[in-house]
């Protein structure tokens, strides 16, 4: 499931590079709340909509869920996962892999997982519906207290978008999403967890979140590091020899997301 939600996500950031926060959500069948969504996108906000399926017959449901409810079909283009049917960009989808050992992947009762989730960007949507379908009762999102600056989403706002993303993506899991003030949150007193979700440029707060377990005499957590979105526009910047395998400056980012806003302001004035 990893593999293919990063495949889906990448190729959607080399095809919203003109405007990143073009918002685009993956979906699985009998798992999401597929008529949520369905029900809620008006006509006028996309003209073809992009499935992920492997029976096309899948596919008519989406519209026949439409249909029900009097809105307007949707212009659906089917994809496999044997054929990425996606249009021609100029971007080159990337993604940075990070070798994951398979009992890491096993479905845990609670995962953890923890961020600013600021400009929710396609890096997120993976991290977030790894860790939600890894999990089979509980899943918790910790987002950070930073200080605010100009274009830095309220924390009511990136509570708001973390949990509604991931009670669409698996409504069966019960989620606790809620602000934290140091680097671990619960994650240093409360015993009833199972497994810690990462991108690989926060691995190390991972294995830091570990030691202050063992330290006050807590089960340690499964790691479960995946790897990152390369961000074309970031890696242009950065320097030869900078964003290797082992260097994730090059990364979607929601510092890029919040640059790309202000430049677009700017222009506006």
């Amino acid at each position: 499931m990893h593999g293919l939600l990063s495949h889906v996500y990448s190729a959607a950031h080399a095809h919203t590079q003109a405007n990143p926060l073009l918002q685009v959500r993956v979906l699985i069948a009998d798992v999401s709340d597929v008529r949520a969504v369905v029900s809620s996108i008006s006509q006028t906000e996309a003209t073809v909509y992009t499935i992920v399926s492997d029976e096309v017959g899948e596919t008519d449901a989406f519209n026949n869920i439409r249909i029900e409810l009097g809105l307007d079909p949707f212009s659906i283009t089917p994809l496999t996962t044997n054929n990425t049917a996606l249009p021609q960009s100029s971007s080159t989808p990337s993604f940075k892999y990070i070798p994951i050992v398979a009992d890491s992947l096993r479905e845990c009762k609670t995962v953890v997982l923890g961020g600013t989730f600021d400009h929710l960007h396609h890096g997120h949507l993976i991290l977030l519906s790894t860790a939600a379908w890894l999990a089979k009762e509980s899943s918790f999102a910790a987002l950070a207290k930073k200080a605010y600056f100009e274009q830095m989403e309220s924390l009511e706002t990136r509570l708001c978008a973390v949990g509604s993303f991931l009670k669409v993506f698996k409504p069966c899991v019960h989620y606790r999403v809620e602000g934290i003030l140091d680097d671990f949150g619960p994650t240093h007193n409360e015993a009833e967890m199972d497994a810690i979700v990462a991108s690989g440029d926060t691995e190390a707060g991972c294995v830091a979140v570990n030691a202050l377990r063992a330290e006050n005499g807590l089960p340690l957590l499964d790691m479960c590091v995946i790897g990152v979105i390369v961000n074309s526009a970031a890696a242009a910047t950065v320097a030869p020899g900078v964003g290797g395998s082992n260097n994730f400056a090059d990364k979607i980012s929601s510092s890029y997301l919040r640059e790309w806003i202000a430049k677009q302001k700017g222009k506006a004035v």
